[in-house]
């Protein structure tokens, strides 16, 4: 799940830190640069392959799909023969 992975690299990943001095933003690069590097959307064909026998959702708090990683998400799922509802 590419962009699902490169959520948590920003979100997680790359967290504020603080010092004596204030807040200090941590680069992202180097783990972004390796899950682009590594990331070949194997969870997203196990994902699809999972559909056609179980269910389960992917959801966040974007008020709008269109506008959202959702899109992306779906489309990509498809590509692979997902079973989507």
């Amino acid at each position: 799940m590419r962009v699902g992975c490169l959520a948590q690299i920003i979100n997680v990943i790359a967290p504020l830190m603080t010092n004596d001095e204030g807040v200090l933003r941590q680069t992202i690069y180097y783990p972004y640069a390796w899950a682009l590097e590594h990331a070949h959307g194997r969870v997203l064909d196990l994902l699809a392959a999972l559909s056609h026998t179980a269910d389960f959702s992917v959801g966040c708090y974007c008020e709008d799909e269109a506008r959202c990683h959702r899109s992306i998400l779906r489309r990509l799922l498809k590509e692979r023969g997902a079973k989507l509802r």
